[in-house]
């Protein structure tokens, strides 16, 4: 598989993402755009859902961090990237799909997100520049918990490992 190393993340299926982000550029009878497409600016929006999420100082119940994981897996596959080895221990959404995070990298997501689209809008000149306001101690506190929940209790099928 084809990607390209920036901090540790990979992207992949780059010529997807590109699309994505140009969606005429491709086909030769459209004008070529140099800007990006709207899609980046929605992109921008979710990591902010998240990033406000993670910051706020009152712990979370387990349903809204099982979102919360399952959002950021969502946003990472749109900007097909990735900063964790699949292979390396991570929740697995439903005990298959790996979402990315582990114990180890939590506090880490965000920055790398952020480094990430602020790249991204950057290439495609739109949107400012994406940074993550940092995890609050709470929040922490809650992810460990969901992650014991999926080890100890196998709860809702995910998986850890």
């Amino acid at each position: 598989m084809a990607s390209r190393q920036i901090n540790r993340s990979s992207f992949y299926r780059r010529h997807e993402l590109y699309e994505s982000m140009f969606p005429t550029n491709r086909n030769p009878a459209l004008t070529f755009i140099e800007t990006g497409d709207r899609e980046i600016a929605a992109w921008e929006q979710s990591f902010k859902q998240l990033d406000d999420l993670a910051c706020i100082p009152k712990r979370p119940d387990r349903r809204t961090v099982e979102h919360w994981v399952s959002d950021y897996t969502f946003l990472k596959s749109y900007l097909r990237f990735t900063a964790l080895d699949p292979e390396r221990d991570q929740v697995r959404l439903d005990g298959h799909t790996p979402s990315g995070v582990s114990r180890e990298n939590i506090e880490k997501v965000l920055p790398v997100v952020a480094v990430v689209l602020s790249s991204l809008a950057g290439f495609a000149f739109v949107g400012g520049r994406s940074s993550s306001q940092g995890m609050s101690t709470e929040f922490k506190v809650a992810f460990i918990e969901f992650v014991d929940a999926i080890q100890i209790n196998g709860w809702h099928q995910h998986q850890y490992g």
